[in-house]
Parts: structure tokens; C-alpha cells; sequence
């Protein structure tokens, strides 16, 4: 007769290794995790519906276009990666804002200004620099005031990732240096005269000067030249959703670049779409979202620096016919 063998420690270590259930969440815990995934649209919410009456008595518009652009903007985050990915929530949430302050100024017909005076007050350019003066800046801040003046310290969200990785970016930055040099040398003295050939006006034709920087950097670099802002931010942003769109594609299939090759991912990326297409990689790569922000922070300095000398922004005016 075969007797049964007795269970092994195997098994019983098998089981101990199963996980446990979870045991189900408390209603206090339900309601803070709640409130933890809402707590921006229940805040903004609240300031669109208070800034309707002070938008239709007085005709400030920052509480209701601050809350309408934030709010489009969480609502277009709750689509999938994928999605976003073609349906980028900065392009669609600008859009649909367009669309809420054109029917507002609509409604508002009376005493309301025109939807191009709106759009001119939506940034008035009393950020948190300018607060304080009124004599200089007589508006009041508009929504897009607060946005810049928030976006400027968000920058210093990505050094989290620079930290994480520290080891990469001392391993890698003399290796970083010379594409970094020659994308600054390439966007300040290639863009202007090349756009100036082809027609543009000499303010836009300076403004292309920092299509490849951030907001935060480029700002400061084409007022020094007398360029246009307007069209940097716009060629700027629209430069960072290309690069989430095709920036992959052109690297891997058109240049094929190694798919681990995080390197020459990060710093082809932050030379030429800047913080946006950096903010992308933060979800895909953390290894290129680092090296793509020490690159697009050294090529925004070397490009400020360099707009510092007289010599170069007289060079770069007489080149366009300033």
C-alpha cells in the first residue's frame, strides 16, 4: 500500500506566498481618494461659476477664462495615453477655450469689449514680476498672467527627474555639449537671416530665434532682440507637440536610433521641442526626460547669454533690416 507523502515546505511556503486580499477601503477613505481625483475640477468649477457674475457687472475676465482653460485642460487629460498622444491636451484645451470666451463675449454684448480686446486681456503682462505696478501695467492681470507666471516655477518640477538620474547626466554631459552648441549657434544665427530671405517681417524673423526654447527662457532672449513673443509662444508650443506626435518616429525609423539609446532620445528632443516633448518623456522614458532637461536648460541659457552682447543683437537686427 503506497502511503500519501506529506505536504513539503515547498507548499507551504507556496502558500504563505500568495498575496492577501486587500480589505476594502473605509467610506472616509472612499471619500478622500474621491476628493483627492476631483479636487481641481470642484475648485475651478467654483471659480467659473463666480466668475460669471464679475465677468457680465464689471467685465474682468481672469476668474472665468482662468477656470475655463484649466479645467478643459484636466478634462483632456482624462483621455488615454494613446489618445493624447494624437489629441494633445494643450492644442485641444486652447481651442475649446477660444470657443467658451467667443460665446461669452457674444452673450455680453452690451457693454462687453470685442473678442479680440478680450483675447488681448487675457494676458496683460502684470505677472508676478510687475505686480506692483500699476503705473507701468495699469490692467489687472488676466488668466494668462497667472498661467506664465505658474509656468516659470514649474520648470523646476523636472529637475526631479534630472536629480533621479544625477549619475547619467555627469556621466554624459561633455557628450551633451557639442549638439547643444551647435543647435544654439544654428537657431540664433541660421533662423533670423533665413527668414528674413524668405519674406517674414524682421520682428517675426527675430522671433523664430526661440522656437526650439521654452516660454520661460525664450521670452526673456527674444525681448533682448526685439523679436515678437507672440510668435515664439506660438512656434514653440506648436514645435513641442510635433515633437510628442512625430519626434519617436524621425528618431527611431528615419535616423534609426537605437531604442535604448535614451541619449540621443533626450537631448534630439530637448534642443528642438523644449519642455513640452521633455514634460512627455517624464511618462515614457525618465532616463531621456532627464537628459532632455539639462539639454533644452543649457541650449536656453547659452541662447539668454549670448543675446546679453550688444555685438551679436546688432549683427542679428542688421541681418533682418532692423
Amino acid at each position: 500500500m503506497e502511503l500519501s507523502s506529506p505536504p513539503t515546505n515547498t507548499d507551504t511556503i507556496d502558500e504563505s506566498k500568495q498575496p492577501s486580499p486587500q480589505p476594502p477601503l473605509t467610506r472616509p477613505d472612499r471619500i478622500s481618494q474621491w476628493l483627492l481625483k476631483w479636487f481641481d475640477f470642484l475648485i475651478y468649477t467654483l471659480l467659473f461659476i463666480i466668475g460669471i457674475p464679475i465677468y457680465f457687472t464689471t467685465g474682468y475676465e481672469l476668474p472665468y477664462q482662468l477656470a475655463t482653460a484649466v479645467l478643459l485642460f484636466r478634462a483632456c487629460m482624462l483621455l488615454s495615453a494613446r489618445k493624447r498622444r494624437f489629441l494633445h491636451p494643450i492644442l485641444i484645451s486652447f481651442s475649446l477655450s477660444l470657443l467658451v470666451f467667443y460665446i461669452f463675449t457674444l452673450i455680453h454684448t452690451q457693454s462687453s469689449p470685442s473678442f479680440k480686446t478680450s483675447i488681448k486681456h487675457y494676458k496683460t503682462g502684470r505677472n508676478y514680476l510687475h505686480l506692483f505696478q500699476p503705473q507701468t501695467y495699469p490692467r489687472w492681470p488676466g488668466a494668462g498672467d497667472v498661467l506664465l507666471s505658474l509656468m516659470d516655477v514649474s520648470i523646476v518640477s523636472l529637475s526631479l527627474a534630472m536629480y533621479n538620474y544625477r549619475s547619467d547626466l555627469r556621466r554624459y554631459f561633455f557628450s551633451l555639449l557639442p549638439p547643444i552648441i551647435v543647435a544654439t549657434f544654428m537657431s540664433l544665427f541660421i533662423h533670423p537671416p533665413l527668414c528674413h530671405a524668405l519674406g517674414i517681417s524682421p520682428e517675426r524673423s527675430l522671433g523664430f530665434t526661440g522656437r526650439s526654447v521654452t516660454m520661460a527662457l525664450g521670452t526673456p532672449l527674444v525681448q533682448a532682440l526685439g523679436g515678437s513673443v507672440q510668435l515664439m509662444a506660438v512656434t514653440t508650443i506648436l514645435s513641442g507637440i510635433f515633437g510628442v506626435l512625430c519626434g519617436d518616429f524621425i528618431i527611431f525609423k528615419m535616423f534609426r536610433v537605437r531604442e535604448n539609446d535614451f541619449v540621443s532620445r533626450g537631448v534630439s528632443m530637448g534642443v528642438t521641442c523644449g519642455a513640452v516633448s521633455t514634460a512627455h518623456l517624464l511618462t515614457v522614458d525618465s532616463r531621456a526626460a532627464a537628459i532632455s532637461s539639462l539639454s533644452f536648460t543649457l541650449f536656453g541659457t547659452f541662447m539668454v547669454v549670448l543675446s546679453a552682447v550688444n555685438p551679436i543683437v546688432r549683427l542679428l537686427r542688421d541681418w533682418v533690416g532692423l
